[in-house]
């Protein structure tokens, strides 16, 4: 079993490419769409603890394997030690690259960038729980929708004013908190900065 996971051939030096590829190759080609189209890229992303120390992440041999890795506070626990630490050397990585990125290349072109994330993910911060199993994200995900669509104020409201979300600090700010110590395991994100860019464009 390859122990670098799934997309272990993904790093900085050809990430811009990756990105197209896994994510914006079909939308661009079934849609027609032009990179002059775009006002901007955004992408939300899972921390997952990838900034952890690696003393932070712990073999715990009867947990399930079902369950590996399991989140908390302020560690890690798995099955495989060294599979997570290269996921998070993998994942850290490109991530510095990534919200250092204020455009990248579409088919030759440079289109406006920028990424938020949820941490350790999104149901943690939105359902306070890491470790949810499939049945109960899609659950919790229904009601939230039911809840908040249509909702504008609401939805913008329950993120903004969260004391997890990260505030007060610019965007270069907030993901220079998330990669310090264990906090790309705690409940925080950056995402209250993006909601109150949007709500400020769609004021002018």
């Amino acid at each position: 079993m390859d122990k670098r996971g799934k997309y272990h051939w993904v790093h900085p030096e050809n990430i811009e490419e990756a990105l197209y590829e896994l994510f914006l190759d079909d939308f661009f080609d079934k849609e027609k769409i032009l990179p002059k189209d775009i006002t901007e890229i955004i992408q939300i992303v899972d921390m997952d603890g990838a900034y952890i120390p690696k003393e932070n992440i712990m073999l715990d041999i009867d947990i399930n394997p079902n369950d590996s890795p399991y989140y908390k506070d302020q560690e890690i626990s798995c099955k495989d030690v060294e599979k997570i630490q290269k996921r998070n050397e993998q994942k850290s990585e490109n991530l510095n690259y990534l919200s250092s990125c204020s455009s990248i290349k579409v088919k030759q072109k440079s289109v406006p960038y920028s990424v938020y994330y949820f941490s350790c993910n999104l149901d943690h911060f939105l359902h306070r729980s890491a470790n949810l199993d499939y049945r109960m994200k899609r659950n919790l995900a229904d009601t939230f929708s039911r809840n908040y669509i249509g909702d504008v104020e609401g939805f913008v409201k329950i993120i903004s004013d969260d004391p997890g979300a990260v505030k007060e600090k610019s965007y270069e700010e907030s993901w220079e908190f998330i990669k310090q110590d264990t906090n790309s395991l705690q409940r925080h994100t950056n995402i209250n900065l993006l909601l109150n860019k949007l709500l400020e464009s769609a004021e002018n």
